[in-house]
């Protein structure tokens, strides 16, 4: 056969192979799956050399902005990285000498650090790292004046294995059974920390830090969104509010509403609550304390309550034993759980007598009402 007539086949069967590729226009993809990396991912510097696609150097996908896409720097966590060195007609190049350069991270090493390729150019390394960052990997060829591939960025998390802790905040932190409104929203008190020897903390800024999801114990998940601007900020979640609300209303029903934490490497802590909509105006777990109010104490008695609705306009009265109105309340109720406060005076001012009173709760909602009575004790020793 002629030159002229000579193809790509031809052309890349060459005997002696010329210099490595001076291959300074790659293309890079990172959306390989590979379950030998420890992200589950590897990035490909190719080149295409007549017809074939040549797979010059392999290395982790990792990301300075993704935790999901870093590597444990434990030491012993272990990035894989693969070299074919090939000449610019696509031949493997056996017996060259290469050296992997790593800088911009003190404790990152690659191992081998220099290494021959093989009969079939090719050349396995592993990169680990004891310290937290990026570090910037160059393939430097040791006979030229130039690198292989371009250099990439490998990027370590701190050894951080510990979820997260999710803590009751305050009373209106849900617990089973608590009324939530058909309309929403479902709010939910907690105290998030996360512990650990090398914690890496919790992202706010991240959408799946801090999840809320909704679904019918009779079947099926309710579609909403998750708020969590109450909580203030990711150096303290003592006091974080988070809320979440339907998109469309919710059916009367029981539902359950997982909260699901993360932290910046992946680790993840869930609390789960049943709660109820109730789908009419209703009010239950009515309660007063202290058991025994003494009114001089300066500690106000509390009266509490659970409201089906959010919306519903509830009224408290205390009535002596006489049946004479002593004290008037009223609030707009959230769902869920409610309390008034009662500083122990009449309304005239006058602190009341020792013994057993009777308190009501209404609740109107829509011109739909319903009521709670109760009794409590006062005693002034």
């Amino acid at each position: 056969m002629s030159a002229a007539g000579a193809d790509d086949v031809t052309t890349q069967a060459t005997v002696n192979p010329a210099a490595p590729i001076n291959a300074v226009t790659v293309s890079t993809s990172c959306g390989f799956v590979d379950a030998s990396q420890p992200t589950g991912y590897t990035c490909k510097q190719q080149k295409t050399i007549g017809t074939p696609t040549y797979n010059l150097v392999e290395y982790p996908r990792t990301a300075t902005d993704d935790y999901e896409y870093q590597i444990v720097a434990d030491g012993h966590t272990r990035g894989v990285i693969k070299l074919l060195v090939v000449d610019q007609y696509g031949n493997a190049i056996a017996g060259e000498d290469v050296n992997f350069v790593v800088s911009g991270l003190t404790g990152a090493v690659v191992s081998p650090a220099s290494a021959t390729t093989d009969a079939d150019g090719k050349i396995t390394a592993e990169i680990t790292s004891t310290a937290v960052g990026s570090a910037l990997v160059r393939v430097d060829l040791a006979d030229y004046a130039y690198d292989y591939g371009v250099s990439f960025a490998a990027t370590f998390k701190a050894d951080d294995r510990t979820p997260p802790t999710i803590a009751r905040f305050d009373s209106k932190t849900l617990v089973d059974g608590d009324y939530v409104d058909a309309l929403g929203p479902i709010v939910i008190s907690v105290v998030l920390d996360d512990p650990g020897d090398n914690a890496v903390g919790i992202n706010l800024a991240d959408a799946g830090a801090i999840t809320v999801a909704v679904k019918a114990v009779s079947g099926g998940t309710v579609n909403g969104v998750t708020n969590k601007t109450g909580c203030d900020s990711e150096l303290d979640l003592s006091d974080c509010v988070v809320s979440w609300e339907p998109f469309v209303s919710m059916t009367a029903g029981s539902y359950e509403v997982t909260l699901t934490v993360k932290d910046r490497n992946g680790n993840e802590q869930t609390q789960a609550w049943t709660v109820v909509v109730e789908g009419s105006a209703a009010l239950k777990d009515v309660l007063a304390g202290p058991g025994v109010f003494d009114p001089r104490s300066g500690q106000p008695m509390t009266i509490s309550f659970q409201s089906s609705e959010a919306g519903a306009v509830v009224t408290l009265e205390i009535y002596n034993r006489s049946g004479q109105l002593i004290h008037r309340d009223v609030l707009v109720a959230d769902a869920g759980y409610n309390y008034f406060e009662w500083a122990g005076r009449t309304l005239y001012g006058n602190l009341p007598g020792n013994g057993i009173y009777i308190f009501r709760l209404t609740a109107n909602m829509a011109g739909r009402t319903t009521s709670q009575t109760g009794k409590l004790a006062v005693f002034k020793p």
